[in-house]
């Protein structure tokens, strides 16, 4: 196990520079839920282009962790190397559908069309996608009245922790015009080679500026993160083992800001490992200033069940 690297804001593009780059991508269709919100997915989907992790270049470490992986391992995860981000988990798909459900209540009135990804590049799954993003060239953070896409004023902040693809942050990009999201995760890698480019492929003109990412340990974000309090902070399959129900907590205390809210979603249980909705409601409960309400449920009677957590302060919290 290596040492648990300090989180680092990244520089992955700068404004004066273009953005011309062709990515390996795949459509991802995302099963839209019922308007009853049972958690039964209906028959439409919302249509998302991703990188093709398996043609991706990664540096070598990770290349030389993930090769000596051995085979009968149940999984590939690596503590503290690599924390799956390469992979598509279902639970961050089960967001995205429940993010475009409610995202009335979540993000305010639609103000773009998504699932049709960006205008630049055509859909052809498997193929290459050509994306030419000319001045959509973000990877800083935002100042609170900077112009988004021709809205002034405050910008409302939303960060998706343990990104990997980072598609419920790429969602906001793309249903809104006054929200910008910060991408953390583990893996420098993942954000450059994975996170960076799903942006750019579904965002509409001008989004990707309201992006930043940052890397390394999600214990340490206080440090990359200036004033990081955040009105929406969205996690997927982050709770897998049990002492990450306890650090997930803790960081939505220190992030999360008065009136926020967190959705996290997760499995009920991670069998092996510990962790689970339940270990993180526990881990909640015991900081002792987060409120959890199970939003929603997803069980089809064979599969583990998967529940959508919303997470917001008590009405204690501003007392003292």
């Amino acid at each position: 196990q290596g040492e648990r690297p300090a989180s680092r804001l990244l520089a992955l593009d700068t404004r004066d520079q273009r953005v011309d780059l062709r990515f390996p991508s795949v459509d991802v269709a995302v099963p839209l839920l019922q308007a009853s919100g049972a958690g039964a997915p209906g028959d439409a989907a919302l249509v998302l282009k991703r990188v093709d992790e398996e043609r991706v270049e990664l540096s070598e470490d990770l290349c030389s962790a993930l090769d000596g992986i051995d085979p009968a391992r149940p999984t590939d995860l690596i503590p503290h190397v690599y924390e799956g981000g390469l992979r598509v988990w279902e639970c961050s798909l089960d967001l995205v559908a429940h993010l475009h459900t409610q995202r009335i209540e979540l993000l305010g009135p639609p103000q773009s069309t998504v699932g049709s990804g960006n205008s630049s590049s055509s859909s052809a799954s498997g193929k290459e996608e050509g994306c030419s993003a000319g001045d959509e060239t973000g990877g800083g953070e935002l100042g609170e009245d900077e112009e988004r896409d021709g809205v002034t004023g405050p910008a409302r902040r939303c960060l998706e922790l343990g990104c990997g693809h980072g598609l419920p942050g790429v969602y906001v990009l793309q249903a809104t015009k006054e929200w910008t999201v910060c991408f953390s995760d583990y893996n420098e890698d993942v954000l450059s080679a994975v996170t960076r480019p799903n942006v750019l492929m579904n965002a509409h003109q001008g989004s990707s500026l309201r992006a930043s990412y940052v890397a390394g340990d999600w214990m340490s974000l206080a440090d990359a993160v200036p004033g990081g309090r955040f009105d929406l902070i969205l996690s997927a399959e982050t709770v897998y083992r049990e002492e990450h129900c306890g650090e997930l907590a803790a960081l939505l205390d220190e992030h999360l800001a008065e009136d926020g809210k967190a959705l996290v979603a997760c499995k009920r249980y991670y069998f092996g490992t510990g962790g689970g909705s339940v270990a993180f409601r526990e881990a909640c409960a015991r900081q002792g200033r987060l409120a959890c309400d199970t939003v929603q449920v997803f069980d089809d009677g064979r599969s583990n069940i998967r529940e959508i957590i919303e997470v917001h302060r008590t009405l204690a919290t501003g007392e003292g």
